[in-house]
């Protein structure tokens, strides 16, 4: 996919992370900006996304993943915590349907939003299986974006990737609840049910380290 600055996205379906708001925006809808606590290093991040726009618009192209890059958002001690949305998902394994936040309640929770199509998600998603055998303290939950059953087992099994915890949200309604336009996209929740920190794009084995002692130290 290539972005052009008179024609936008165009080329082959998206890898990452503009794909929530295209089909928002082909309904005649506008996803919400995520809601970041602008001070301290989550305002800089911000900063540093809203300049990578400004930089395309001048450019002649340039891919998605270069166009949004990555950017991590973490609520400040002060601030107010927000809860995982009441969305609903359904289970790889049976199909049971069940409340996101009921899912691993009471236990730290990392929440991965995913697609097969997605490049970058693949190309993090080894990393995620290995920490799942070895953090046994942290659910690890997978939540399918807009795929099938069908797509999503043919995918972990054509990549030999044994994961526990894969779920399934056909609407893709996890994205727009929590604030986000695109994948991937990490959750770090605390065992109250809190999100602590939002990760937007790819995360390497070293970073995804770094934040899971950050949620086991966070309040």
């Amino acid at each position: 996919m290539v972005y052009d600055g008179h024609r936008g996205f165009h080329g082959e379906r998206p890898d990452c992370l503009d794909h929530q708001r295209r089909g928002h925006a082909r309904r005649g809808q506008h996803l919400p900006r995520p809601r970041v606590e602008e001070d301290g290093e989550a305002a800089l991040r911000l900063e540093r996304v809203h300049r990578a726009r400004e930089v395309v618009r001048g450019a002649g192209t340039i891919t998605g993943t270069l166009l949004w890059g990555a950017a991590t958002w973490a609520l400040s001690p002060g601030a107010s915590q927000r809860s995982l949305p009441e969305v609903s998902v359904h289970s790889e394994s049976d199909g049971a349907m069940q409340p996101l936040p009921t899912l691993g309640r009471g236990q730290l929770r990392v929440i991965n939003l995913w697609a097969s199509w997605c490049g970058p998600c693949r190309q993090e998603m080894p990393i995620f299986a290995a920490l799942q055998g070895t953090e046994a303290d942290v659910q690890f939950l997978f939540i399918n974006q807009g795929e099938s059953v069908q797509d999503v087992r043919a995918y972990l099994q054509s990549a030999k990737l044994s994961l526990q915890g894969v779920w399934l949200d056909p609407s893709s309604a996890l994205g727009p609840a929590v604030g986000v336009a695109g994948l991937p996209a990490t959750l770090f929740v605390n065992a109250q049910g809190q999100i602590v920190e939002l990760h937007f794009g790819v995360l390497s084995e070293p970073a995804l380290k770094a934040r899971l002692r950050a949620l086991r130290e966070a309040p």
